[in-house]
């Protein structure tokens, strides 16, 4: 029987160990990694902005010449626009490099998620020297 401490593990295909960590596809060993990291790729909100803009200038025009049809629009738009900048979430990486270079071995919504898996990445290391 295998009595080797497992510092992390879960049902997403993680498991770090003292001589192995298993982060979906790619297997690394503890012992090779030089360095981690989380990177973050900003949400994409610019899309629902230009358009909450767009029906902000709508909703002005129709109010202002009276078009009632034109400032619905724009209060419709303005809504979805607001919605749309809102939804998209941060996607977070957890960069590992090692003598291979480096790679983005996982990827999430959630930064604290990474954040326990680097910190187990990080004792996992510790352990070995």
């Amino acid at each position: 029987m295998d009595n080797e401490r497992t510092y992390y593990s879960d049902e997403k295909g993680v498991s770090i160990t003292g001589t192995k960590a298993i982060l979906g596809s790619a297997t690394y060993s503890p012992e090779s990694i030089s360095s981690i990291r989380i990177g973050e790729k900003p949400a994409k909100r610019a899309p629902g902005i230009w358009v909450a803009s767009i029906g902000s200038f709508f909703l002005l025009v129709g109010g202002f010449y009276q078009l009632d049809a034109l400032a619905i629009s724009g209060l419709v738009m303005v809504a979805i626009g607001v919605f749309a900048a809102r939804a998209p979430k941060a996607k977070y990486y957890l960069r590992i490099t090692s003598g291979s270079g480096e790679d983005t071995a996982l990827s999430s919504s959630s930064k604290g998620y990474l954040t326990i898996i680097e910190n187990a990445l990080r004792e996992a290391i510790a352990s070995r020297n």
